[in-house]
């Protein structure tokens, strides 16, 4: 609901669709933006309904992103440092529901190498954070979206209102 609200605030037009189904209606033809966001406890079929959605949504996804902008944005539960930070107190992660997670970050990636039009972002967020009314807490809501519509690398973690980002390097050996 906060996502909403903040995408609301700035002027988008946002609408909630929970899983996708044969009752669930097709995207727009010009589809501005899809979040998926995790939530704390994810079902074993959750990465798979985010891939339905995915693929569901990649032609309108990538037509906006052609005439003027498209994003995809996920958002992950781990720690806010894509499972290399520390866990937070209250932390609630088990290894399947945190590969579930996790799995977004892999997602936003790969369509972000293969739909260059679409501006692609995997936000992860500490699995303590609290929810609020929704899936996120308004202050956690608002860096979210915050996060979401600047450029800049593609993995970002959100923890105690910092950002986390990640870059590989060179083994000293």
């Amino acid at each position: 609901a906060h996502i909403e609200a903040e995408l609301q605030r700035l002027g988008f037009q946002p609408r909630r669709v929970a899983r996708i189904d044969a009752a669930t209606p097709e995207p727009p033809e010009h589809l501005g933006g899809l979040f998926i966001v995790a939530p704390r406890q994810p079902r074993p079929d959750f990465l798979k309904d985010a891939f339905a959605w995915l693929q569901r949504a990649a032609g309108p996804l990538r037509a906006a992103g052609r005439v003027g902008g498209a994003a995809l944005v996920t958002v992950s539960r781990l720690d806010g440092a894509f499972g290399f930070g520390t866990p937070a107190v209250g932390a609630s992660e088990t290894f399947e529901t945190s590969a579930i997670s996790g799995g977004l970050a892999g997602l936003t990636k790969t369509a972000a190498l293969e739909w260059p039009e679409v501006h692609a972002k995997a936000i992860d967020i500490d699995s303590a954070s609290p929810e609020g009314e929704g899936l996120v807490a308004a202050n956690v809501a608002e860096a979210i979206v915050a996060e979401a519509l600047v450029e800049g690398p593609v993995e970002v973690g959100i923890r105690d209102g910092r950002l986390t980002t990640l870059h590989l390097t060179a083994d000293p050996e």
